[in-house]
């Protein structure tokens, strides 16, 4: 799990947070041995709600059926809101 507050730059002109944002809050909660030894191989994700500026999202990450497998889910802190849900796939960087 991992939190983050919204901030201007994270926003469109009409402060709501641009969708990229979420995919990149979601692979900062994956954990660091995934990210140094594994490349992402598919993301299938879901934009459900909007976040807005001053938000505090939590990033909540856990372990996939699949192997190196993570289902994720964003949601606003202090609400029932979620804004948006993935499942991604990693594989192993091949040295």
């Amino acid at each position: 799990m991992k939190k983050f507050q919204v901030n201007l730059y994270d926003t469109d002109t009409n402060k709501h947070v641009n969708n990229i944002r979420y995919l990149q809050w979601l692979v900062e909660s994956i954990p660091e041995e995934i990210t140094d030894n594994y490349y992402l191989h598919s993301l299938d994700g879901r934009f459900i709600s909007e976040a807005q500026y001053g938000d505090i999202i939590v990033s909540l990450t856990n372990q996939g059926d699949e192997e190196n497998s993570f289902v994720h889910t964003i949601h606003v802190q202090g609400s029932d809101r979620t804004c948006a849900t993935a499942k991604t796939v990693w594989k192993k960087i091949e040295k």
